[in-house]
């Protein structure tokens, strides 16, 4: 971007946060590019139809300024339609979400002439002869305008902007002709980006594939490729070398009493129970629903509350299941921390016997399970799914020697080093070209560099 080109002359624009903007451009306040602006000021009653006139919502407007057909599309009679003629839509009209998801925008295509909008969203419909609609949508997606959101809405807990305080917002017009030319230059420029950041991430996503199968290999079938293989007698294990063993993973826990628990049951550690600064720390499935641990915002308690739950108390050292949820089965090892801890009601505690196995591999064990779906066959399909600790402990994996077990983290370390290295690699390149995208739009709409002419 250092390489683009500036405008060849350029004006004081009178305000003096925005500086100098291209010489034949205007600043004019956001009420003048439209010949309507209109919301209704507070909800209405509606009797809904099974089909008729589709009403718009905020939850149907995309990050990129189009609008969507919901599963729960709800819909108007004409006759109820015809009241509110202020808030039907018009082609390349712009409608914007002004209350909860504020600064949302949608433009409206053939699909949706003729709708109706909620009473979260504003109507606008530009003025033809100086506003290309394309353009303006762009300038209201740019980082310079959510800004300007922020700027001029009030603080208060729902995040609101009202028509008078959103008219004062401050808008850079080109004359309509380059508006067309920024829009086209820019629609391809970040279609590019898009696409590139696309591969990027389906790139990411195979080494996630590829990372997943080198633990599953190496847990279930070993290092050796030509060792004698036998039937597991579980379908979902399939083959495993003939010297290994299949237990239960009860057999796998310490001796210890409360080796393996689940957190707390119901009313025993509720929100209420919850404190600032306090000195226990109630550790989550949210920490580890990626596959291992990452420390977040604790929730802490007393030491008094701790002392009734200490049944469901977790150590360093300790396997942390997800019990509930879309990610249950998903797994972590729980790093030293500064304050004791118990698992919560959404979590399971598994304390390894260490003579026996080595805590890194059962854990890498676990998520070869998870990922061979050998959980589903587990889960209590309620309301959410969820994990039976009875169910988990007759849960049946490949068991052997603990100086195998040794070797084969080593290896898995050393392979997942590697893969997570490029991932993470691929991600920062993600956020930099997302940052190159912002930055793009926001310099072109506010008149620093100049695109006309310019060729992809």
């Amino acid at each position: 971007m250092d390489k683009m080109k500036k405008y060849p002359k350029y004006k004081d624009s009178g305000i003096e946060w925005i500086g100098d903007i291209p010489e034949h451009w205007n600043v004019m306040p956001f009420k003048r590019l439209f010949k309507i602006l209109y919301r209704y000021p507070t909800y209405y009653n509606i009797d809904y139809v099974n089909s008729g006139i589709p009403e718009i919502r905020g939850e149907a407007l995309n990050n990129d300024g189009t609008i969507s057909n919901l599963k729960d599309q709800r819909y108007i009679a004409e006759a109820t339609n015809a009241l509110y003629p202020l808030t039907i839509l018009e082609k390349n009209d712009i409608v914007m979400s002004v209350r909860g998801t504020m600064g949302k925008v949608g433009l409206v295509d053939d699909k949706y002439i003729g709708a109706n909008i909620t009473a979260n969203l504003l109507r606008m419909n530009p003025i033809k002869d100086i506003v290309h609609s394309r353009y303006l949508i762009i300038v209201l997606l740019s980082k310079y305008f959510k800004e300007k959101l922020d700027q001029y809405s009030p603080k208060t807990t729902i995040k609101t902007i009202t028509i008078p305080e959103l008219n004062q917002i401050p808008m850079f017009l080109p004359p309509k002709v380059e508006q067309e030319e920024i829009a086209n230059y820019l629609d391809q420029k970040t279609k590019q980006i898009d696409t590139l950041i696309e591969k990027k991430q389906k790139l990411i996503d195979l080494l996630k594939e590829q990372r997943t199968a080198i633990i599953n290999q190496a847990v279930t079938k070993g290092l050796d490729p030509n060792v004698p293989m036998k039937d597991s007698g579980i379908e979902w294990l399939g083959r495993i070398p003939e010297h290994w063993e299949v237990k239960p993973l009860k057999f796998i826990k310490s001796k210890d009493k409360y080796a393996f628990v689940d957190g707390p049951f119901g009313s025993n550690l509720k929100s209420i129970h919850f404190i600032a600064n306090g000195d226990v720390y109630v550790i989550e499935s949210g920490f580890i629903t990626s596959g291992e641990f990452k420390i977040k915002e604790f929730k802490t308690i007393t030491r008094e509350h701790f002392e009734t739950i200490k049944r469901s108390e977790c150590k360093a050292g300790d396997i942390i299941i997800a019990k509930i949820g879309a990610n249950f089965g998903m797994s972590g090892i729980l790093p030293e921390l500064d304050k004791d801890a118990v698992v919560s009601g959404n979590s399971l505690k598994l304390t390894v016997d260490a003579d026996k196995n080595l805590k890194e591999f059962i854990h890498f064990q676990l998520l070869s399970l998870k990922f061979q779906g050998a959980f589903d066959l587990l889960v209590n399909m309620t309301a959410q799914p969820a994990l039976s600790l009875q169910a988990l402990n007759s849960l049946l994996g490949g068991n052997f020697h603990r100086n195998m077990q040794e070797k084969i983290v080593t290896y898995l370390n050393e392979k997942l080093k590697c893969i997570d290295k490029s991932i993470a690699s691929i991600k920062k390149q993600i956020e930099l070209q997302k940052e190159y995208r912002t930055t793009l739009i926001s310099e072109v709409v506010t008149g620093k560099i100049d695109v006309r002419n310019e060729k992809e």
